[in-house]
C-alpha cells in the first residue's frame, strides 16, 4: 500500500481531490502491474485512512455523496487502461 501511495499519489493544489473509488481502482491496477495481491476493500480503506491521517490529507464526503482525498492527485500508469 505504501508503495502505491509513493508511486501514484502526489500533492496537488488545494482545489484538487482524488475520489476514493479512483484510488481503489488505481491501487488494484498497481498491484496487478507489480504482481501483488491487493488488500480487500476494508483493508484498503483502513490503510488509506491511516496513511492520510499520517500525511495530513483530509478525507471528506462531497456534495455528490462520494468520498474524496483532498489536495492530492493520482498519477495513472502509462500501462493502465484509461477509458
Amino acid at each position: 500500500m505504501k508503495g502505491f501511495v509513493r508511486d501514484r499519489l502526489f500533492p496537488a493544489d488545494g482545489t484538487e481531490r482524488a475520489e476514493m473509488k479512483s484510488l481503489i481502482h488505481g491501487y488494484r491496477t498497481w498491484c496487478a502491474e507489480k504482481g501483488f495481491t491487493p488488500k480487500d476493500l476494508k483493508g484498503f480503506l483502513d490503510e488509506i485512512e491511516r496513511l492520510c491521517v499520517k500525511l495530513g490529507i483530509k478525507i471528506e464526503v462531497g456534495d455528490d455523496q462520494r468520498v474524496y482525498c483532498c489536495g492530492v492527485k493520482i498519477e495513472v500508469s502509462s500501462t493502465a487502461n484509461v477509458r
